[in-house]
Parts: structure tokens; C-alpha cells; sequence
């Protein structure tokens, strides 16, 4: 609207996921490669507007109720400073850096971890929420637009306030504490992700192109 533009001609589609590839993938992936205890996973490249420093902020908290919780990052180039600030925290033996995975395997992850975390700055679309929901995992993100359009905060999972370690432990604790919640969320996260599988995001595009035809 700002540009002119009439809203009424906006059409806004979201970009999707292959959601077959999610379905039916073993759960035990950090107990194979030698990881205990519940796994709160970022995905992502460890850059500020990721709000990874947030998550590892919030992992003392965290290990106050569950000793045994892990903070896995995957899906990122090796990065000094963040593996610096988990050793001055003292959280080398609560911290896993994984790298890159192959995307079967981050499937693997995905399907084997206990909550999701992921505390960006600001977000243009999530895909990473997106394949995080295919596996039923549930999510911990900030309250900020990008994220608001996908994450229904006590739906999909919590969103809390930017830049707060603290809100991030919080919801966490909560998630990880609670067996019954993780499920009912995961159910919907499952049901969710449907909408954004590619077949359906085509079929939205196609609907688009014949309406602009006739």
C-alpha cells in the first residue's frame, strides 16, 4: 500500500518444503553419534541476526533444571567466536557443534530432538521453522514479524521478547519439563506443515497465474 500498490492485488505465497521427506525417520540420531540427554537444536549460520548469543545466554538456566540438556548448532560454518563464548561460559560439555549435515541426516536431527531454538533478530521467511514443524519438533523464537507470520505462540510452539537470554531459558524449561505440551504441539506442528508442502504451494502459484489470465 505504501508504494501505491493495491492490497487487493497481493497475493502473498510462501515458499515450501518437499514434506514426504520427513516422514517416517528414526528418532535416535544424537544417541548414535554418542550425544545424551535432551537436544535443543539451532539450525543456521551462527550470524548475529540469528540471535544465537541469546541461546547460549539462556543454556546455564536451562542446565539449572535439566543437567543433562544439550545445545546442538548444525548447519553453519565454523565460527571462533561462538564456540569461544560457550568455553567462557563453561558449557563445553553441554554444547555440540556438528557443522553441516547432509540434509537426511539434519532430517534425522530434526526428528530426534527435544525443542527447536532459534532466537532471530528479525526474519524475512523461515524455512528453517518450516522443516522444523514437518518433523513435529517444537519451536522457541522471538516475537518479531517474520516469525509471527508462521509461529502461533502455545501453537507451534512459544515466542518470547527479542535479545533475552533469560525468555529463551524460560520457554525451553517449559517445553522440556512438559511431555504433554511437547506432543500437542507436535501433532499441530505436523498438521501445519501440510500447507506449506511444494504441492500445495504450486497449486497456490497456478491458482495465481490462471486468475491474472482470465
Amino acid at each position: 500500500a505504501k508504494l501505491g500498490i493495491d492490497e487487493n492485488k497481493i497475493e502473498v505465497i510462501p515458499n515450501g518444503v518437499d514434506i514426504g521427506k520427513y516422514k517416517s525417520k528414526k528418532r535416535d540420531y544424537f544417541k548414535r553419534i554418542g550425544v545424551d540427554g535432551e537436544v535443543l537444536l539451532f539450525v543456521g549460520q551462527p550470524t548475529r541476526r540469528k540471535g544465537w548469543e541469546y541461546f547460549v545466554h539462556a543454556m546455564p538456566q536451562v542446565l539449572e533444571e535439566f543437567p543433562d540438556a544439550k545445545a546442538v548448532f548444525i548447519g553453519y560454518r565454523q565460527d571462533r567466536e561462538i564456540e569461544r563464548m560457550c568455553r567462557n561460559a563453561g558449557l563445553e560439555k553441554s554444547v555440540r557443534f556438528l557443522g553441516f549435515l547432509p540434509e537426511e541426516k539434519k532430517i534425522e536431527a530434526l526428528h530426534s530432538a527435544g525443542v527447536f531454538v532459534l532466537p532471530t533478530l528479525y526474519e524475512g521467511f523461515g524455512i528453517a521453522f518450516i522443516e522444523a514443524m514437518a518433523a513435529g519438533l517444537p519451536l522457541v523464537t522471538t516475537d518479531v514479524a517474520g516469525n509471527r507470520e508462521i509461529v502461533e505462540h502455545g501453537k507451534n510452539g512459544i515466542l518470547v521478547k527479542p535479545r533475552s537470554g533469560r525468555e529463551v531459558a524460560k520457554a525451553s524449561i517449559q517445553l522440556l519439563g512438559s511431555r504433554q505440551l511437547r506432543n500437542r504441539i507436535s501433532k499441530d506442528n505436523l498438521r501445519k506443515a501440510l500447507q506449506y508442502d511444494w504441492k500445495k504451494v504450486a497449486e497456490r502459484y497456478l491458482q495465481v497465474y490462471e486468475s491474472v489470465i482470465s
